[in-house]
């Protein structure tokens, strides 16, 4: 006798992807669902066949803030004119039963577990209305994504952006809307569908007694044993994988990242081919060497024509004069040697700099500091480069300076290694800068305020950076043993300023790779034909 088990009458993909009411300050809750989207999925033809989508009007915090409509796209108008949640609920009872989804043919899908096990659990509980036990088990995509990519199971910190990257489909709209999110978790989980998974076995369920159960996987059920393996196919080449190196193990893997800001003409970094593989290894495709003065800007242009390399990472330069270094330079030196120098260059020199501003510790004269930078920006306008800035104690004149020199108002550039204020910050994107973050942000103490703050910053104005050899993130001190732990920062630590960013927006890894990546493509004009 045949027996009919619910993995073999499952019929229908119910995937859902909640948007909830959020701030960036831990403290922020209840959070409340304010987008409840559902694409359906028809296993047998594998394609969409419904879609149900409402947004859901918040009643404990019903003004958004404004770090959830930056995230979400959800505007204060959009939820103000939705239903309770109370009714988008029964809405949604009422679109599975007139489709006739139910609980013995269809199961849902989620990206992680938070959706099912956490977020809806609690809106239930704060609307004061019951369940449904379609929604008591669900599958989590990353789960069978592991199964039919092992190699994604190195690293745990992956979610839908990394998927469709390695599964090599196009993102729909917008990330974090929470309907595009749920067809674009949609079209990963029928792409599995296509590469032979089945995609009908719960991850995870509710108990009797209202305790997450955690099932075996597919890949270690014994009724898999005699299955085929998947086969993979469309599959994006990874970058090529150099044979290990020392410290390897300290790298996070993320998307294809750029460092804006390297002094690898540092005396520290005595060994440049090692540090590129590191690089390379750990997905820093493109490297900004910092120019401080004329012979390291020399420097600078010369590793980059060394090591220019098609496997990566792609080297630039800035050219420059450090504040530091502003007593040794003249008016000339500017427009003679450095012009010669970048001119002679443009292939590879994407910006002026590092120069700037450092009253803090005045290693040159205030006059001599003022002088030397006002004539890196003029060269900068002329010559239309972006600027690779350097403030120290110096945050007034150096805007008055900038407002003299650009009085359109707009300075293209970049703030290297911002530790300012809110107040500074906004100063200085409202004059169209970015601002580059590096593993300050990962210091528990010094870096604390400019912690509480990153998520404020538009997304369009952020870039990360590793000032090496300067700046080891230290969040990565507890995690690596002290015997492995680098001498210094090297490029490959930019992972772990990503992951810490990643983690107070509140968004991926890869999201953050991803912008700021492009920010810096953009601003610097780095040519990767």
């Amino acid at each position: 006798m045949e027996v009919t088990t619910f993995e073999s009458t499952v019929k229908y993909i119910l995937v859902l992807d909640f948007e909830a009411t959020c701030d960036n300050n831990k403290s922020f809750g209840p959070q409340e669902i304010i987008e409840f989207p559902i694409v359906v999925i028809d296993l047998k033809s594998n394609a969409i066949i419904a879609e149900f989508h409402e947004y859901v009007r918040p009643i404990t915090n019903p003004g958004l803030t404004e770090f959830c409509t930056q995230l979400t796209g959800i505007e204060q108008i959009t939820v103000d004119c939705a239903n309770t949640f109370s009714e988008v609920f029964a809405q949604v009872q009422e679109f599975l039963q007139v489709n006739s989804f139910t609980t013995s043919n269809s199961i849902f899908l989620t990206c992680g577990d938070w959706d099912l096990e956490t977020m809806l659990p609690a809106q239930l509980q704060l609307s004061k209305i019951p369940s449904s036990s379609i929604f008591s088990q669900w599958i989590n995509l990353k789960v069978p994504f592991m199964n039919v990519f092992p190699e994604q199971k190195k690293t745990r910190l992956f979610g839908m952006v990394t998927m469709l990257n390695k599964s090599g489909i196009k993102l729909i709209g917008r990330h974090h809307s929470g309907i595009d999110d749920t067809r674009n978790i949609a079209s990963i989980a029928r792409e599995l569908v296509r590469l032979g998974h089945p995609m009908n076995r719960p991850t995870k369920r509710f108990s009797s007694d209202g305790k997450v159960l955690k099932l075996p996987s597919l890949e270690n059920s014994n009724e898999n044993s005699n299955k085929p393996k998947f086969q993979k196919e469309k599959i994006l080449k990874k970058p090529k994988n150099p044979e290990k190196v020392k410290n390897q193990q300290n790298m996070i893997t993320v998307s294809p990242v750029v460092d804006i800001g390297v002094n690898l003409t540092h005396r520290h970094f005595s060994n440049v081919s090692e540090v590129l593989e590191r690089a390379r290894n750990a997905n820093v495709m493109d490297i900004i060497v910092t120019g401080l003065s004329l012979l390291e800007s020399e420097d600078a242009i010369r590793l980059c024509r060394k090591y220019q390399s098609p496997e990566g990472p792609r080297l630039w330069c800035t050219v420059g004069i450090h504040p530091h270094n502003a007593d040794k330079f003249t008016k000339v030196d500017i427009n003679a040697k450095l012009r010669n120098l970048i001119t002679e260059n443009r292939d590879i020199v994407v910006a002026i700099g590092e120069c700037g501003l450092d009253f803090e510790r005045n290693f040159s004269s205030v006059s001599g500091q003022i002088s030397i930078f006002q004539e890196q920006l003029k060269l900068a306008h002329e010559l239309e480069l972006p600027l690779f800035l350097h403030e120290r104690a110096a945050f007034d004149d150096m805007v008055n300076i900038m407002q003299t020199e650009f009085p359109e108002g707009v300075v293209r550039g970049v703030i290297h290694c911002f530790t300012g204020t809110e107040t500074m910050a906004k100063a200085y994107v409202g004059m169209g800068l970015s601002l580059g973050i590096t593993g300050w942000i990962c210091d528990e103490k010094r870096g604390i305020g400019l912690a509480e703050m990153v998520s404020k910053i538009p997304r369009d104005k952020l870039l990360v950076e590793t000032d090496s050899p300067f700046l080891l993130p230290r969040t990565m001190l507890g995690k690596v043993k002290k015997s492995e732990r680098p001498e210094c920062c090297e490029p490959y630590l930019i992972s772990w300023v990503v992951k810490k960013i990643a983690e107070l927006c509140l968004i991926e890894m890869e999201e953050v790779a991803s912008i700021t990546t492009n920010n810096a493509i953009t601003l610097f004009g780095l040519n990767r034909s």
